[in-house]
């Protein structure tokens, strides 16, 4: 429960008030969040996923996620993930672009998936 308290100061308002609403056996049991662009969220709750009403800006998400600095991410985001408190991750597929500098960003954003 901590951890998701945690965490929702990291998310958008839309997606916290969300999960503030679960009942508490529910948060006990969350595995992971699913964000989805375009398509909204995805709650995997005790092995079973549920669809979750609210709709995610990828862009918001992901400056929420990296505390407003999303720059300070880039190296981890072209590895896939953005690190969050307590040693964990963030899961993170886009399109990888290769920078004429030989490194690589990632753009289009297309999914986070947060395990808790």
């Amino acid at each position: 429960m901590d951890e998701l308290m945690r965490l929702c100061r990291r998310l958008p308002q839309a997606l916290s008030v969300a999960l503030c609403t679960l009942e508490r056996e529910d948060t006990a049991d969350l595995e992971e969040i699913r964000l989805y662009a375009g398509a909204g969220a995805e709650l995997v709750i005790g092995g079973q996923s549920r669809r979750l009403d609210v709709s995610v800006d990828m862009q918001e998400l992901l400056a929420a996620l990296s505390g407003q600095a999303l720059y300070r991410c880039e190296r981890q985001m072209a590895e896939g993930y953005i690190p969050l408190d307590g040693g964990h991750r963030a899961g993170v597929c886009g399109q990888m672009v290769c920078q004429t500098d030989g490194t690589w960003r990632m753009t289009q954003v297309s999914s986070v998936c947060i395990r808790i």
